[in-house]
């Protein structure tokens, strides 16, 4: 049975979630009085604009969580690309580093471009990295899980993502945020503990 729980005095319309991961719980809108989503909060999660009020639901040493109204740009999600084919379009450094952390997640990775710096010696000598050695066309995303674009042709990232968006393929494009159907966060991993923080590709 959902245990519903009303909004502390003096925050009406809005929607409060206990801390406790143990419980049932829902959040009651006061405004409206409609139940919200059951949302189950754990220590230590952050909620974009959310503040942390004490003293919830008889437990003066229980913190619970005001969820902002506004809606998120982003969904955080995270992938699992073990043995996918990753496709990365460039050849320069920003490629080398996006081919990197493919390659920890497990990826299968490709490289399209002309010509790769020293940055990709090591990949290509491993036998870690497959290279097509042509310039980009839209067929050459088809195969892929997903789909990177870091080149230095404003042009080439726009067909990059153009073609991948057209096929549903997730893509990114470094450092243009308005191109990329997803973004890369920074991360701070301690595996098995993973943190990815990101601004909004602002």
């Amino acid at each position: 049975m959902v245990k519903r729980t009303a909004t502390p005095k003096g925050y009406q319309g809005s929607a409060f979630i206990p801390r406790n991961p143990g419980a049932d719980s829902q959040a009651v809108d006061q405004s409206c009085g409609k139940a919200g989503p059951i949302v189950l909060c754990t220590p230590r999660v952050f909620f974009r604009n959310a503040s942390i009020t004490p003293g919830f639901a008889g437990k003066a040493d229980a913190p619970c969580v005001r969820l902002a109204q506004n809606p998120m740009d982003f969904l955080p999600i995270f992938l699992d690309i073990r043995r996918q084919p990753c496709l990365v379009v460039g050849g320069g450094e920003a490629a080398a580093r996006k081919v990197a952390l493919l390659l920890r997640a497990g990826a299968r990775v490709t490289v399209l471009s002309p010509a790769l710096t020293p940055a990709f010696d090591e990949y290509l000598a491993g036998g870690n990295v497959a290279h097509r050695r042509t310039s980009f066309s839209a067929e050459d995303v088809s195969e892929y899980a997903v789909v990177i674009a870091a080149t230095d042709d404003d042009i080439v990232n726009r067909e990059v993502a153009a073609a991948a968006r057209a096929r549903r393929i997730p893509v990114n494009v470094v450092d243009q945020p308005a191109l990329c159907s997803f973004i890369m966060p920074s991360i701070i991993d301690r595996s098995p503990v993973i943190v990815a923080v990101s601004s909004g590709g602002a």
